[in-house]
């Protein structure tokens, strides 16, 4: 397959898979959409599960190629909750101009990646957890992060919370209007910091 239409294929089933969810995506469509034949397209994609992967892994791949991340460390501040507002904002704003970064999230979000442990994006969430955890204790040293339980079982919780606002995004009826994904957008934060912040 060439690269083009590898990437076209890629594109439609990164279409497919985040408006039906992995279940209700439909590989005919996809094909149709591509213009593959069926036999061309399973001699390139083992099924449903391996195009799944497969675009999954493009998006990760193009999304880290464009955007490096943070070190967590430099969360060790007084300003902790202003840094990550900020670098929220930034991921919001990156979102809104990158189609795949968009895709990923959507696909990551709706597939249940946070209860999937053999899943394809299993890889994808633990590294993500990993480094919510590292930001999360970085806030704990600071004194801005409650510490009377683990950083990861709070990046769990901080996890579930944005999960559950994609999820509500993702499952609304009708297109949601702009005040709602404005809102839906500031909301993971506000209800982590809640439920994150020491007591005062």
């Amino acid at each position: 397959m060439t690269p083009e239409r590898r990437a076209r294929l890629l594109a439609e089933a990164a279409g497919e898979f985040a408006e039906y969810g992995y279940e209700q995506a439909s590989l005919n469509r996809i094909i149709r959409a591509t213009g593959l034949s069926k036999s061309s397209f399973y001699h390139f994609v083992d099924g449903k599960a391996d195009l799944y992967e497969q675009t999954l892994d493009a998006l990760t791949t193009d999304f880290r190629r464009s955007w490096t991340g943070v070190d967590p460390r430099v969360f060790e501040v007084p300003e902790f909750w202003r840094h990550l507002e900020t670098l929220v904002a930034e991921l919001l704003a990156r979102a809104g101009r990158d189609e795949s970064m968009s895709l990923l999230v959507r696909l990551f979000f709706t597939s249940d990646a946070a209860t999937d442990p053999e899943g394809p994006e299993s890889a994808l969430a633990t590294r993500v957890r990993a480094w919510l955890a590292d930001v999360l204790r970085a806030g704990q040293r600071a004194g801005r992060v409650r510490d009377d339980l683990p950083a990861d079982l709070l990046g769990d919780s901080a996890f579930a919370v944005v999960a559950a606002v994609d999820a509500w995004i993702g499952t609304r009826g009708e297109a949601p209007s702009a005040e709602d994904v404005d809102a839906a957008s500031r909301a993971p934060l506000a209800l982590v910091r809640a439920m994150l912040e020491p007591a005062s």
